[in-house]
């Protein structure tokens, strides 16, 4: 894990925050790394959302990233 001090500048993500960012996803886009489409993942969002917002503000609240979420 990285901890890094600079990253103290980040909020608190709620669930408006991750389905407004999974809107603007574009459907025809290919998926990345994680090998998910993004139409999958867009019609998806509200099963995982939970997970995402717990994990995502740990490590917030830790200022502790993973590097390869840097």
């Amino acid at each position: 894990m990285l901890n890094n001090t600079s990253l103290n500048k980040f909020e608190i993500i709620t669930l408006n925050d991750i389905l407004e960012a999974t809107s603007k996803l574009n459907n025809y886009s290919s998926s990345r790394i994680d090998k998910i489409s993004f139409t999958l993942l867009k019609t998806n969002i509200t099963f995982i959302c939970k997970s995402l917002i717990h994990f995502f503000n740990l490590f917030i609240s830790k200022n502790k990233f993973q590097i390869c979420l840097k």
